[in-house]
């Protein structure tokens, strides 16, 4: 999917968000999750609105990087048995 129109400019009707700090790093299992906001986090109310891109660096094999990332990344939803 295409959100350029050439090289520079953004596609009518398209946003492109990208991050602006690194809020916080966890590294598990040998990879590092990473909790980029798209922008700057003044006070506890900037965290209410705006994306959270969530990037996960890897190493799946020797010399190679895996990068992988999501916005808006949830947990599993939990559903009550009755």
């Amino acid at each position: 999917m295409k959100f350029t129109d050439g090289n520079w400019l953004v596609r009518e009707g398209y946003v492109i968000h990208f991050p602006k700090i690194i809020h916080e790093v966890v590294e598990i299992d040998g990879a590092v999750t990473l909790y980029a906001p798209c922008k700057y986090l003044n006070h506890r109310g900037d965290t209410l609105d705006g994306p959270l891109l969530t990037i996960k660096i890897s190493t799946p094999i020797d010399d190679v990087l895996r990068i992988q990332t999501w916005h808006f990344k949830g947990g599993k939803r939990k559903i009550s048995k009755l």
